[in-house]
């Protein structure tokens, strides 16, 4: 690409330089701004030419057009009175890619109000489930939706709310995320986090943390205090420590009813998910009370000026290989946000990661003919083993979508236009392959 944009550079030169009509001082100028394009591309990879025409009305004028490896669409340069002019470059979403501008990727349309959703994981949840087991997970959801809530009509950003409410569900020893956190093989911790801002692209994650209180907070850190994206094991307790943030011994996150559930794990030889169980034949079987089933937690939320984010946090998988890392902290896998939409999601981890599920949603709502939000969301999940995802995703205009295909996925929305809800299963939109789509509008 770099050889051919020098050629292009080289041949514009050429022509710039034998037109007469146009006289040198401009023929210079299209020399030296095909140069300027021609070695940008040589040093750093930044910009390529897209197309070319030397020529215009009368022979008067001519355009040059070029895009950046970032996305960026560079207007036409247009040649007039012996001039260069040009507009300022606006930008299409790439994962992970923070535009060298402050400017956001997308221009923002008027917020519909905002709006946030929030998951306790997906899986095999069984509709057996005690009330003394069910109620304390949909206590936290609605009291962590009441937070959140409140928060946004305060005028918090929606990074903060998701940070604020993540915090909460990980503090609940009910859930797969930090207090609550599953056991590795070797019967310790390694939690994970991640968030993203929607407008600028940051985003911060962690992973393999086993004395961090909340993962989510030190992933925000990662963003706004380091200039990567992603700290692990090791290095991410140290700069833990160096933040001066809430930690705890390792052992505060060993909870007697994780200790069951590897039991169980280690009897049936299987790593499981989110609220599974032994398959059926083996030896262990369930709790009485059920309360060894945890879940990844998530949330995603629009503010009233339209800015989206996303929070994501787990323990990972109950019997996992330690320094296993899933698909919550890698961006566009389990947790991705532009300024269309702010995706988390929850499930079979790898295949997740194969699927780039969080990015695909986004992808879909932003390329060709673009798709709704539910659909985006809808496709995705359908395309992806049955009984592996789940996730909640809100877009700019304030419209929620929280689909899954595994059996049921904790979960809840509430949007500045009065929805709210609240659930486990979905019965009322399951289609003949067992998919279920729950949706706020």
């Amino acid at each position: 690409m770099a050889v051919v944009a020098l050629i292009m550079g080289l041949a514009v030169s050429g022509v710039g330089m034998t037109m007469r009509s146009l006289g040198w001082r401009w023929s210079r100028r299209i020399c030296r701004r095909s140069w300027q394009l021609a070695w940008a591309q040589l040093a750093g990879g930044r910009w390529r030419v897209s197309w070319l025409s030397p020529f215009g009305k009368g022979g008067g004028c001519g355009v040059i057009s070029a895009s950046g490896t970032h996305g960026e669409r560079w207007p036409p340069i247009s040649i007039t009175d012996h001039s260069l002019t040009a507009a300022a470059p606006t930008y299409a979403s790439r994962p992970c890619s923070v535009p060298p501008s402050s400017s956001p990727p997308f221009a923002a349309d008027p917020a519909m109000g905002w709006a946030l959703a929030l998951h306790g994981g997906a899986g095999d949840v069984p509709r057996t489930l005690p009330p003394e087991s069910r109620e304390p997970r949909l206590a936290t959801l609605r009291r962590c939706l009441d937070i959140g809530t409140a928060a946004l009509r305060e005028g918090r950003t929606a990074l903060d709310v998701v940070e604020l409410v993540v915090r909460e569900l990980e503090d609940c020893p009910h859930f797969n995320a930090g207090r609550g956190s599953v056991l590795t093989s070797d019967g310790t911790v390694e939690m994970e986090a991640c968030v993203m801002e929607g407008a600028t692209l940051r985003c911060g994650a962690v992973s393999g943390l086993s004395t961090v209180t909340n993962a989510v907070s030190l992933a925000r850190l990662v963003m706004e205090k380091t200039p990567h994206i992603y700290l692990a094991f090791d290095g991410a307790e140290a700069f833990a420590r160096e933040q001066g943030v809430e930690t705890k011994d390792p052992s505060h996150f060993i909870t007697d009813h994780n200790i069951e559930r590897l039991r169980q794990a280690k009897e049936a030889n299987r790593v499981q998910i989110d609220y599974t169980q032994p398959a059926a034949g083996q030896k262990s079987q369930a709790p009485a009370d059920d309360n060894s089933q945890t879940g990844t937690v998530g949330c995603v939320a629009v503010d009233a000026a339209g800015n989206l984010a996303t929070a994501t946090s787990t323990g990972g998988l109950v019997n996992k290989m330690p320094g296993r890392i899933g698909d919550t902290p890698l961006v566009g896998a389990g947790t991705y946000a532009n300024a269309l939409c702010a995706v988390s999601a929850t499930g079979k981890g790898e295949e997740i990661i194969r699927r780039t599920v969080a990015r695909d949603v986004a992808a879909l709502m932003e390329l060709g003919d673009a798709l709704p939000l539910r659909d985006a969301a809808a496709r995705v999940v359908a395309g992806a083993a049955r009984g592996a995802v789940g996730l909640v995703v809100v877009s700019r205009q304030g419209d929620v979508a929280m689909v899954h295909n595994t059996t049921a996925m904790f979960r809840a929305c509430a949007t500045e236009a009065g929805h709210t809800e609240v659930g486990i299963w979905t019965d009322a939109d399951a289609d003949a392959d067992g998919e279920t789509v729950s949706v706020a509008l």
